[in-house]
């Protein structure tokens, strides 16, 4: 039963790694979008500043999530490896015959 809920936390943690990824894609583009745009035609350079910030505070706002995503990222793999140390501490491994064994039998 535990591990049914891990395995089932695992997936809804990588379902939000994906929508972090697709994030990061998405700031990509803008970011590539501010920088391959024509320069804007303003009536005055007030104006344009203030575009400017807000643009700027856009992609602050944007790297604090992704910044606060990212370390989520690294607590689900942290709390991966340790389910998966727990799975190979429970699990019994199978140890191969030893020879005398092998001779008793024969």
């Amino acid at each position: 039963p535990k591990t049914e809920e891990k395995k089932e936390q695992v997936i809804d943690k990588s379902e939000k790694v994906e929508k972090t990824e697709k994030t990061e894609e998405v700031v990509k583009q803008e970011i590539g979008n501010l920088e391959s745009a024509e320069p804007i035609k303003r009536e005055s350079t007030k104006n344009r500043e203030a575009y400017l910030e807000r643009q700027v505070n856009t992609l602050k706002v944007s790297h604090q999530l992704m910044a606060s995503e990212l370390r989520e990222c690294k607590d689900w793999i942290k709390e991966a490896k340790e389910m998966l140390h727990d799975i190979k501490a429970s699990t019994p491994t199978s140890t191969p015959p030893n020879e005398d064994t092998v001779s008793q039998r024969s």
